[in-house]
């Protein structure tokens, strides 16, 4: 869509009273979907650097932003012939995925496919990049290889300058192999990505579980009823063996008790 086009549907929702979210993944259309009151983004820019005025831009707006760093653990990769080869973090990533998949396999798959979902992540990490021995998917590995690096840093740039309140936890789920509840990987790449690798803190646990709830409420447009422990707010709880502001990887994992409505159902 052009500048136009995309101010005119942001309007239209508007003018109906639905919130607007818009997918993007370059510096542009971060600037057009921001110029245009969408009430959020999904996913983040990563084929250049923002700008201190796009970062002004984006704070002096009401717009929330859905990093979706899953799409990250799923297709950024460093392959032969493409940039970034020599990027340190995306052997940090390369690290974190063989760390990691196997607990993905046992959480999340049937029994009967956690084998195949892992010899796909093997053939990968040997550089075997064809789709069932037929189609190379070099090419989507090289274009998201972007997304963990200026990507990113982007994303660290909005958060340095306040925007860690209006982050929601999406995983994308469908594009990548995860399903929805896939919350708990999410937030641990928020803590990959947005947090030094030599200490610096800018993602704090209680900016997690913020994401996990009322930031993603708020994205959707969806936080006058869920988000957060309010009278006159929808009454779905999930309670947790332990605090998430001690422990914050137990946010994701199975719930010790279930409110739906009201209504305990686990």
């Amino acid at each position: 869509m052009d500048a136009g086009q995309l101010e005119a549907g942001a309007d239209r929702a508007g003018w109906r009273g639905l919130p607007c979210t818009m997918h993007h993944t370059t510096v542009e259309g971060f600037r057009k979907g921001v110029r245009a009151g969408v009430r959020s983004l999904v996913h983040l820019p990563f084929d250049g650097k923002l700008t201190e005025d796009d970062v002004r831009l984006f704070m002096a707006s009401g717009c929330g932003l859905e990093p979706t760093f899953s799409v990250a653990y799923g297709y950024a990769r460093a392959v032969a012939g493409g940039p970034r080869l020599d990027e340190a973090r995306m052997q940090r990533l390369e690290d974190f995925r063989k760390r990691t998949y196997h607990a993905l396999a046992e959480a999340f798959w049937v029994p009967g496919l956690r084998p195949v979902f892992a010899a796909g992540m093997e053939r990968a990490f040997c550089g075997k990049l064809r789709m069932l021995g037929l189609l190379d998917v070099s090419r989507v590995y090289r274009y998201f290889a972007g997304m963990a690096v200026k990507g990113a840093d982007n994303t660290v740039a909005l958060v340095e300058a306040g925007a860690g309140p209006r982050m929601g936890c999406g995983t994308d789920a469908g594009a990548v192999s995860l399903p929805p509840s896939a919350v708990g990987l999410e937030l641990e790449l928020f803590d990959f990505f947005l947090n030094d690798e030599a200490g610096k803190t800018r993602f704090t646990p209680a900016d997690l579980l913020r994401a996990a709830t009322i930031g993603s409420a708020r994205c959707m447009g969806m936080d006058g009823d869920f988000g957060s422990i309010e009278r006159g707010k929808t009454a779905d709880l999930a309670l947790l063996d332990g605090s998430p502001l001690e422990d914050p990887g137990i946010l994701g994992k199975p719930v010790a008790a279930l409110f739906m409505g009201g209504r305990l159902v686990v």
